[in-house]
């Protein structure tokens, strides 16, 4: 990406991050990045907004990735990736959950727990579907949606038949897949175009300085839309995968 931004964020630009770096290289507010390129160039610019444009018109598509476990990696490929419904998980919390090997889980619990977690509440997950640019960041910072699947599932039921109980089981079904997609830009809005651009800029200035704090959002993508499986290009099953709950 520096090349196509290379006008506005050249060695000169580099070398004085790297002097004087901020104490936060964060995206959600590129201010420190505007600022050193008014007192190296003398220059008033948005780099958010300039990266976001340039990225829109330079690059066909991005490419992300979505960490599940699945027994049926084939139906993505028929029916695309969905946002989250928690009905269905409600459904299939019942299906895994309210059975003889878990004879002490009961309706009234697992009710409990969905009224708990409030899927559908403000700021909650119900109609999202979730992706990572860096496939390794989630492998190493978010590695329990690869080794247990879906997150609501996993709330549901560590609250009606504990932690431990609740890991044996999912753990059992399937096997973590990373599902890769090259996604069209037009599947952003023009506020989540500059947060993603944002997002690239904090990467690549913390790489400069050999580190990825992580203090901004990382690379997640969040959507409000089901993704069609023709933008899916390929999938894979990781083996090390760190489990943040363990």
């Amino acid at each position: 990406m520096w090349n196509i931004i290379g006008d506005y964020l050249g060695q000169d630009v580099k070398d004085a991050f790297v002097r004087n770096p901020p104490k936060y290289v964060v995206s959600d507010d590129l201010g420190w990045l505007d600022e050193i390129i008014l007192e190296t160039r003398d220059k008033l610019v948005s780099m958010k907004q300039i990266a976001a444009e340039r990225m829109v018109s330079h690059y066909r598509a991005f490419r992300v990735s979505h960490g599940t476990r699945t027994a049926y990696v084939d139906s993505f490929y028929c029916q695309g990736l969905r946002k989250i419904r928690s009905e269905e998980f409600d459904r299939l919390a019942r299906e895994l959950l309210l059975t003889q090997e878990f004879s002490y889980a009961s309706e009234k619990s697992l009710v409990a727990a969905i009224e708990e977690i409030d899927a559908k509440g403000p700021g909650c997950r119900e109609g999202y579907l979730y992706f990572c640019a860096d496939e390794q960041e989630l492998i190493e910072n978010a590695g329990h949606y690869l080794i247990y699947g879906s997150e609501y599932l996993y709330c549901l039921a560590i609250r009606v038949v504990g932690a431990w109980r609740a890991q044996k089981l999912l753990t059992s079904i399937g096997k973590p897949t990373m599902i890769v997609c090259d996604l069209p830009y037009g599947y952003l809005s023009p506020d989540q175009q500059g947060e993603f651009a944002g997002m690239c800029l904090e990467v690549m200035f913390s790489e400069l300085l050999g580190r990825n704090d992580n203090y901004g959002h990382g690379t997640a993508v969040m959507l409000s839309r089901d993704v069609p499986s023709k933008y899916i290009v390929g999938h894979y099953h990781p083996q090390k995968i760190r489990d943040p709950f363990n």
